[in-house]
């Protein structure tokens, strides 16, 4: 049996101008997008929606109690969940209370997470900007005495390289008239 969709594919466009509240990203877990359901039909007081939801999220916790955990997390809590077998009813409680922590403290390391590679950027471009305009500084401030030690460089440099192609070929020479 094949899944049809029945509402049309959101465009591009208008996702790129609307809030990212009002869509979900790829991969979200289905218990969280059920939750939000919840959520919004107690907001709008929508009492006929709650009695056919109840089950529905009640038979998906069921069947994927760790479904927002992370895919390795969630291989162990299922791990355990196979390794106990008939005994899991008996904690499933507190493993579902221990997986739901995980999952908020996952979702807090995400957000400071992001919160630090922000910083860093910051960072990054404030240093950026400092040397650029300390740079402009110093040569704008003194550019005849900046002109000479740049100058100075430059004539250093080619300095030590007409040195350097005078001792290989003094060298060359050398071989040459001891070879003869």
């Amino acid at each position: 049996m094949a899944i049809q969709i029945t509402q049309p594919k959101v465009s591009d466009v208008k996702t790129l101008f609307s809030s990212k509240e009002n869509y979900y990203r790829d991969g979200i877990a289905l218990s969280i997008v059920l939750d939000d359901v919840r959520l919004q039909a107690y907001r709008a007081r929508d009492k006929s929606l709650l009695p056919k939801l109840e089950p529905i999220i009640h038979e998906y916790e069921e069947t994927n109690p760790f479904d927002k955990l992370q895919t390795g997390q969630k291989d162990y809590f299922e791990n355990i969940r196979i390794k106990i077998g008939d005994e899991y009813p008996k904690i499933s409680n507190d493993v579902n209370n221990l997986s739901d922590e995980l999952f908020n403290q996952n979702q807090l390391v995400s957000e400071y997470l992001s919160d630090s590679k922000m910083s860093f950027w910051i960072s990054v471009t404030a240093l950026c900007l400092s040397l650029l305009i300390g740079g402009y500084q110093i040569f704008s401030s003194r550019p005849e005495a900046m002109r000479r030690i740049l100058l100075g460089i430059l004539d250093d440099s080619s300095d030590k390289k007409s040195q350097s192609s005078n001792k290989s070929s003094q060298e060359d020479s050398s071989e040459t008239g001891a070879s003869a």
